[in-house]
């Protein structure tokens, strides 16, 4: 119970702390550009395997709220994909098209893994062969959907039609059915998206709560309450437009609270909630970078189990993610550590150093912390400021005389 609460509170901190009520409008208004794109490219698939009317019905169904746009948007579409078969531009429209809709969810999943604080992110080559295989299957989802639906709907229609009890209970789950599909959606797209290892567990829940926040908007979408008839007043027949903005809107801030929520529970047990992590001295975050870079080289050497992963080094050191996230990055950026994946989870991230332990020391470390990045400025640091540039050379001189020269195995 007491874990219940600090997710909450967690997702609640998080979701103001990253602002994705603005990462929402964003992707807002990026969905808008991507909307005939994308279904350009679902269509499109959907014909070659000859069940693009199936698509058609599915999409008035699940956005029976939007039946005049959908409507003009699939016309667009037909115009679209027309447009994209034939002429001297057919390789130019569709290299367009496609990078419109990859880049709405690339967006989506660069959203997903500042949620996650990891660094990691997909290469290109990674992220167009995953959302191919996406666009690929999704309509042959629809259409099992749909099967499911009409096959359940024929059988209480026929066979159980006069049993008093079979037919309530064969309602119910066909009054289910939608619920199933969007949290089992949901789930997918918070164990898919991230770059990194989610639990089933936590993705589930997520997408249960987020699934089920998400059919109960779209019931009082639907249904006509004060605010849409207070919109058509104001707007007359452009109504459609700031309601589509702010349907669109809320269903992606539904989608990023659930994705943070799922963070949280997964890692609820690793925040002591003593202090905000965005604001750590400079002193700390060596300190804690040493820590991490520490347990690295100690478990490689003592070669025993698997390299650390971040979840380990946060758990062992009992150090925020967040800030062990970091630590990690800096690292890696210094390439004093390197990523080490196994074929049988390519999600999960081990790390172990670089180089020869018996060369890694604390001066090694924050000597190449310090000098990290670029150095080409126009300020003369050889003449005019040349004191201060050497006050700050002298300074560092400690980082090559003990104990700075400690290895970090012997710490």
């Amino acid at each position: 119970m007491i874990n219940s609460f600090k997710s909450v509170f967690l997702t609640i901190r998080y979701f103001i702390q990253n602002d994705l009520a603005t990462q929402a409008s964003a992707l807002t208004y990026r969905t808008i550009l991507s909307i005939v794109p994308m279904l350009a490219v679902l269509i499109g698939i959907a014909k070659g395997f000859g069940i693009q009317q199936v698509v058609h019905d599915w999409l008035k169904e699940y956005l029976p709220g939007h039946q005049q746009e959908l409507e003009q948007a699939l016309g667009y579409v037909e115009n679209y994909l027309a447009q994209v078969q034939g002429g001297i531009f057919v390789g130019v429209g569709l290299i367009v098209l496609l990078y419109t809709v990859f880049s709405l969810i690339a967006t989506v999943e660069d959203t997903f893994t500042d949620i996650w604080q990891t660094n990691k992110r997909r290469t290109w080559k990674r992220r167009v062969i995953d959302y191919m295989g996406a666009f690929f299957l999704l309509p042959i989802l629809i259409t099992a959907s749909s099967g499911l639906t009409l096959m359940m709907t024929t059988i209480k229609g026929t066979y159980f039609s006069e049993y008093i009890l079979f037919g309530p209970m064969l309602e119910l789950i066909l009054n289910l059915i939608p619920y199933v599909i969007i949290v089992l959606l949901f789930t997918g797209m918070y164990i898919v998206l991230p770059t990194v290892n989610v639990r089933f567990w936590p993705a589930f829940i997520s997408g249960v709560l987020a699934g089920i926040v998400f059919q109960i908007f779209q019931a009082l979408y639907i249904s006509g309450i004060l605010w849409i008839s207070k919109y058509n007043a104001i707007y007359g027949s452009f109504a459609a437009v700031p309601l589509l903005l702010l349907w669109i809107q809320l269903s992606w801030t539904i989608v990023l609270f659930g994705a943070q929520l799922s963070f949280s529970i997964q890692n609820v047990r690793k925040f002591a909630f003593e202090r905000d992590t965005t604001n750590v001295s400079r002193r700390y975050i060596d300190f804690i970078t040493i820590v991490v870079a520490s347990l690295i080289v100690k478990r490689f050497i003592s070669d025993e189990r698997r390299p650390h992963t971040a979840d380990s080094l946060a758990e062992e050191s009992k150090a925020p993610i967040r800030l062990v996230s970091e630590a990690i990055h800096r690292l890696l950026s210094i390439e004093a550590i390197t990523e080490v994946n196994y074929a049988h989870d390519p999600k999960a991230e081990f790390f172990s150093p670089a180089i020869d332990p018996e060369k890694i020391t604390v001066g090694f470390i924050l000597d190449r912390i310090d000098r990290y990045g670029s150095e080409h400025f126009k300020v003369d640091n050889k003449v005019r400021f040349a004191p201060e540039w050497q006050a700050i050379e002298d300074s560092r001189q400690s980082l090559h005389i003990p104990p700075a020269d400690t290895l970090l195995k012997n710490l």
